[in-house]
C-alpha cells in the first residue's frame, strides 16, 4: 500500500458564543484550532486511506451537540468526530460538495480540459491554481507538464484522438516540447508504432510543424502504453523524435522504389547526411537513434514502409475522381472557426471574382492583425484553402456593389474594415448579416466569439468536415444555417462543407 499522510495546512475557524465574555471566544477559537490541528489527521488517515490521488471539499453540515461545554479539548474531539464523519460519508454517498480524482495526474487533466471550456466539474475545484488565471490554456498545459511530465500519459489515455493537441498553434506546441525536452530521460524506451504511424508526411522543417506532429505521435504512444508498464514521456521521446525527423525528410525525398537489395551503404546512413535543415534538437534525436542497435531497427522499418508504399502508389495507373488530398487526414487548428466563413464566402461568389491565393488572403485577414504573419501557414487553413505561395499575386479587383448591397445595415461598420483589399471586412459583414441578434457587434467580438475557435477539420473523398470545440455561442450560428451540410466547396474538388458545432451537445 503506498504510503501517505494527511496533512492540514490552514484550518480557519469562526465561532459565535452566546452569554460569554469578549475576550472568551478569541481563546477558545485558538484552543480549538489547536486541537483540531493535531486530532484530525490521525482520525481521517482511515477514511482516506482508500482513496489516493485528490480530494476537494467545498463544504460540510455537520450537527455537533456540545451544551454547556466549554472545554476546548472536549469540543476538538466533538468536532474532529463529526468532521471526520461527515467526509465518510460524503465519499459513500458521492456528495456534489466533494470531488476525488483517482491520481494527481488524472486532477490536473481535468484542470487543463476546464481550461480549454469543459466544464464537468466547478470551479471552486480547482480554486488551487487561481494563480494560473492569467495564463492562457496553452501556457497552463505546459506550465503544468513542466512540473508533472506525467499529465500527458493521462491526457493521452482519456484523448487518444489528441484533441488537447488540436487546440494548440505551432508555437505552442513548440513551446510545450521543449518543456518536455527540459525533463532528464531515464531508461531509453523504444514504442511500438504501428506501419500507419510510420508512413507520415511531414511538409517542412519548421520547428513547430516538427513539434505538433511529434506531440501527436507522442500522444498516440502513451495512449496504448501498458498501464502495467508506465514510461515516462521523457523515455519515449527521442525514438518518437526520430520518427518524425525522418518522416519528414522521406517526405521531402522519398526513397527510391526498387526491388534489388539495398547497395552496401546502409539507407538510413544515406538520410542521417541529410540533416543539416532540421532543428538542433531533432538532429540530436535522429543521430542518437541511428547509433542506438534498438531505435535504429526502428527506423529502418520506417523507411522500409514508406519505400514499400511509395513502391505501391507509384505502380497505380488511375487515382479517383475525388482523391484524398495529400497529406494527414486531419488538420487541426486554434482558428478552425474561420471555417464558419466560408459557406459566405462560396454563397457570395468570392471564387468566381478572386483565386484561390487571394481566397485565402481575405479569410487571414479576417483576424487579429497580430494573428495574421502565424495564420498565414496555419496548417488547417492551408488544406481548407490551398494556396501556392510561389504563385504570383494578382491585383485585388474593386467589390463589386451588388455584394455591399447584400450586408445588412447592422453590420455596415464591419465591412468597411482595411485589409485583403477590403474583400476581409466584406466578407466579415457578410457573415455577421446572417447572425440573428448580433449583425451589430464589432468586428473584435466576431474574431474572439466565432473565428478563433478551435477545431478540426476531416477530408473525405466528398465531404470536408470542420468540427468546433464551442463556441459558446453556437445556438446563435444554428439559429443561422451554420450547423451541418453546407454548400459545395468548388476549389476543393466538389466536397461539401460539413460544420459541427460542439457547443449544441448537452
Amino acid at each position: 500500500m503506498e504510503e501517505h499522510r494527511v496533512r492540514i495546512g490552514l484550518l480557519d475557524t469562526q465561532l459565535l458564543t452566546v452569554g460569554t465574555g469578549r475576550t472568551l471566544p478569541h481563546a477558545l477559537g485558538d484552543s480549538l484550532n489547536s486541537g483540531l490541528l493535531t486530532l484530525l489527521p490521525g482520525m481521517l488517515e482511515p477514511i482516506l486511506d482508500p482513496h489516493h490521488g485528490v480530494i476537494r471539499i467545498k463544504s460540510l453540515s455537520l450537527a455537533v451537540s456540545a451544551a454547556g461545554t466549554a472545554d476546548p479539548a472536549h469540543l476538538a474531539t466533538l468536532l474532529a468526530e463529526a468532521i471526520t464523519r461527515g467526509v465518510d460519508q460524503a465519499l459513500a454517498l458521492h456528495t456534489p460538495m466533494l470531488v476525488a480524482w483517482p491520481t494527481r495526474e488524472s486532477y490536473l487533466a481535468h484542470y487543463v480540459r476546464y481550461r480549454w471550456g469543459e466544464r464537468r466539474f466547478p470551479a471552486w475545484c480547482f480554486e488551487e491554481f487561481a494563480a494560473l488565471d492569467e495564463l492562457t490554456p496553452a501556457q497552463v498545459l505546459t506550465h503544468l507538464v513542466g512540473s508533472d511530465p506525467g499529465l500527458l500519459r493521462v491526457l493521452a489515455a482519456e484523448d487518444p484522438r489528441a484533441r488537447t493537441l488540436s487546440l494548440l498553434a505551432g508555437e505552442d506546441c513548440r513551446q510545450l516540447l521543449a518543456e518536455l525536452l527540459r525533463e532528464p530521460a531515464g531508461t531509453l524506451a523504444v514504442p511500438h508504432l504501428l506501419p500507419g504511424q510510420l508512413t507520415l508526411r511531414i511538409t517542412g522543417t519548421a520547428p513547430g510543424v516538427l513539434a505538433r506532429h511529434t506531440l501527436e505521435l507522442l500522444f498516440g504512444v502513451l495512449a496504448r502504453q501498458p498501464s502495467t508498464v508506465p514510461c515516462a514521456p521523457a523515455d519515449l521521446l527521442p525514438a518518437v523524435m526520430a520518427v518524425v525527423a525522418l518522416a519528414a525528410l522521406l517526405t521531402r525525398d522519398p526513397p527510391l522504389p526498387t526491388a534489388s537489395p539495398d547497395p552496401p551503404v546502409d539507407p538510413v546512413d544515406r538520410y542521417l547526411h541529410r540533416i543539416g535543415d532540421l532543428p538542433a534538437a531533432f538532429r540530436q534525436a535522429l543521430r542518437r537513434a541511428g547509433s542506438t542497435p534498438a531505435l535504429r531497427q526502428l527506423l529502418q522499418r520506417q523507411l522500409r514502409q514508406v519505400r514499400d508504399q511509395h513502391t505501391h502508389g507509384s505502380q497505380s495507373d488511375s487515382a479517383p475522381a475525388h482523391a484524398p488530398l495529400p497529406g494527414p487526414p486531419t488538420w487541426t487548428s486554434p482558428r478552425a472557426g474561420c471555417a464558419l466563413l466560408l459557406p459566405s464566402l462560396v454563397g457570395h461568389g468570392f471564387h468566381e471574382l478572386l483565386d484561390t491565393r487571394q481566397l485565402n488572403q481575405l479569410v487571414v485577414g479576417t483576424l487579429e492583425p497580430g494573428d495574421r504573419n502565424t495564420a498565414g501557414s496555419d496548417p488547417l487553413l492551408t488544406a481548407l484553402i490551398p494556396a501556392d505561395p510561389r504563385q504570383p499575386a494578382s491585383p485585388w479587383p474593386p467589390i463589386p456593389a451588388r455584394l455591399v448591397e447584400r450586408v445588412h445595415p447592422d453590420a455596415r461598420a464591419v465591412a468597411g474594415l482595411p485589409g485583403a483589399g477590403g474583400w476581409s471586412g466584406l466578407l466579415l459583414a457578410l457573415f455577421a448579416s446572417g447572425l440573428p441578434g448580433l449583425r451589430h457587434s464589432s468586428a473584435d467580438y466576431l474574431r474572439r466569439q466565432f473565428l478563433a475557435v478551435p477545431g478540426t477539420l476531416r477530408l473525405t473523398d466528398h465531404e470536408a468536415t470542420v468540427e468546433l470545440v464551442g463556441p459558446d455561442l453556437a445556438v446563435v450560428l444554428a439559429m443561422g444555417g451554420l450547423q451541418g451540410p453546407q454548400l459545395p466547396i468548388p476549389w476543393l474538388a466538389g466536397r461539401r462543407l460539413q460544420l459541427i458545432l460542439g457547443g449544441l451537445r448537452p
